[in-house]
């Protein structure tokens, strides 16, 4: 399994490609403090990234911690197959602990890698995370590259 942060539960909901999760090789677990970030202070506040997450993603596992952010996150990651996040710092902090750590883009060069997604849907998918301001256009050129 995999644990996805809020971080990428935002890219993937910002670029249009919330419904990649559902196309993991690996059950998708997301903690309760990421679902919670995302998606009821996210509500709270009239986010339309926690409605598409909500509507979208509702069915998945979510898993409680005894820890609340990042740390209750890393609690759920221990143990799991990687953490999905875009969060720098808590990538290093769970490669730290033996977390296998991948950002959003490189769970869609997995997904392509695994025949789960097309080349193209892998493509676009990492163009729309870059028009929605969630990759920088030189990571982006590179994982473009990287899908040939």
């Amino acid at each position: 399994m995999i644990v996805v942060d809020s971080s990428t539960l935002i890219s993937l909901a910002r670029s249009g490609n919330v419904d990649l999760l559902l196309e993991s090789p690996l059950g998708v677990v997301i903690p309760d403090v990421a679902w919670q970030e995302t998606v009821e202070v996210g509500r709270a506040a009239g986010d339309d990234d926690a409605r598409v997450v909500e509507e979208r993603l509702s069915h998945l596992e979510r898993r409680a911690s005894a820890s609340d952010g990042d740390a209750g996150v890393l609690e759920v990651a221990r143990g799991s197959d990687g953490l999905v996040c875009d969060d720098i710092v808590l990538g290093r902090r769970a490669r730290s602990l033996g977390v296998r750590w991948l950002r959003t883009p490189d769970l869609v060069l997995l997904l392509v890698r695994c025949g789960r997604i097309s080349r193209s849907r892998g493509q676009g998918a990492i163009t729309a995370l870059r028009e929605a301001g969630r990759l920088h256009e030189a990571n982006a050129l590179s994982y473009l590259k990287e899908l040939g």
